[in-house]
């Protein structure tokens, strides 16, 4: 049971870790959400099932909004 868990929240970290390079690319939410969608489509990038849309939505805002203020 522990080396699923492990597996999940390596697959989890991968997939924040891959939305965190998008965001440093991206200079609104939107851009990020549009660029993302593209890379879904070439299935370059996918959200893992054991995510939800809104738990997808809620964290990547967050770590945009963290990324962001940095340089405000």
């Amino acid at each position: 049971m522990a080396q699923v868990k492990n597996l999940i929240m390596q697959e989890e970290d991968k997939f924040f870790s891959d939305c965190i390079d998008i965001i440093k690319e991206s200079e609104t939410i939107q851009e990020f959400y549009g660029r993302f969608a593209s890379l879904e489509k070439d299935g370059d990038i996918k959200r893992p099932s054991h995510i939800s849309q809104e738990q997808f939505q809620e964290e990547s805002e967050e770590y945009f909004n963290e990324y962001w203020s940095k340089f405000c």
